[in-house]
């Protein structure tokens, strides 16, 4: 057994710790239900147009508020639309949405809930519901929304994919896989970006199954879609680790931390595999860099840790027992 065995093994972006990823969420256009990356046509328009009412006026205040990154104008515009009209559904599922993106978690909660009241049949709310709850720790509640997007979108890949992020927190690794098999195959129009973050989750799934093999092979499928994936470098090099190779996942540690000098983990992780390759002095600078930035970051347990390691590494052999 290795003496100092690797904290975390994994990287793996959830919503409760990255954020929404954007491309997951939709907000309603005009009463029109639009996700962001499916291909988008134009609106034919009626003429003459009709004038606006003030509900309207302040919704589309929201949405251009809400499009040009200005989170908290566009829940006060959205209040008004839903002050002059409380039966506009869109007004509150858009409202949910703006509250997401602002870590206002339960507020989101209570909106969705509320347009689908107005409107059970909204898949989008079932979807943002399930991220809030997601963000809220409640992995049951998220799980049962995600299920009912599927029922009444049974191909929407945004709802697998979340599922199996939610069933890898329950520990259902060959659920995860199932569900992200799924977004693979209902995501023909997403960019190689996005597919190759489903690739990398799938990844640790089977990692977390101790099947490194298919780990491996959807890390590379992930790289090779975008070479710039920091998280699928982090988690290969851990996947060689794994699997003994230690060379490789030397190789993939450099790879990374010379794009990415800050990734604190990285840092962590090969001065483990410097301990264990006898590179003593290369371990010690990795450490004591990780706990520079463990104590920027207030991990002061991991700073400690690291603090500890550095120790044992700068005993004499004689030492270590």
């Amino acid at each position: 057994m290795d003496k100092y065995p690797v904290i975390s093994l994994l990287s793996r972006s959830k919503p409760m710790v990255r954020g929404l990823r954007r491309w997951l969420i939709s907000i309603v256009l005009f009463s029109v239900f639009m996700m962001w990356l499916l291909p988008r046509t134009a609106p034919v328009l009626a003429s003459p147009i009709p004038p606006k009412n003030p509900s309207q006026a302040a919704f589309e205040n929201g949405v251009r508020a809400y499009q040009s990154g200005q989170l908290a104008k566009a829940v006060q515009a959205f209040t008004v639309a839903i002050e002059v009209d409380p039966q506009w559904a869109s007004a509150y599922s858009n409202r949910c949405l703006a509250e997401l993106q602002q870590e206002l978690v339960e507020q989101a909660v209570a909106d969705c809930t509320h347009s689908l009241e107005l409107n059970p049949a909204n898949p989008n709310d079932y979807l943002n519901r399930g991220l809030a709850y997601y963000r809220l720790m409640q992995p049951q509640a998220a799980l049962a929304n995600f299920n009912q997007v599927l029922v009444l979108t049974p191909e929407d890949y945004r709802a697998y994919y979340n599922r199996g992020l939610v069933r890898f927190d329950l520990k259902d690794y060959e659920g995860a896989i199932a569900d992200y098999n799924h977004a693979l195959t209902h995501s023909p129009t997403l960019s190689n970006t996005r597919i190759a973050d489903i690739h990398n989750d799938r990844a640790v799934a089977y990692l977390a199954l101790n099947h490194p093999q298919q780990a491996l092979a959807d890390l590379n499928q992930s790289l090779q879609l975008n070479q710039a994936n920091a998280r699928a470098y982090f988690n290969r090099a851990c996947c060689y680790h794994q699997m003994g190779d230690w060379d490789a996942s030397l190789q993939d540690y450099d790879r990374l931390l010379t794009t990415n000098p800050n990734y604190t983990q990285a840092h962590f992780n090969r001065a483990i595999l410097h301990q264990q390759m006898g590179h003593t002095q290369a371990a010690i600078a990795d450490l004591s860099q990780a706990a520079q930035q463990f104590r920027v970051l207030g991990l002061s347990s991991h700073y400690q840790q690291a603090l500890k390691l550095i120790r044992h590494l700068q005993m004499p052999p004689f030492a270590w027992g």
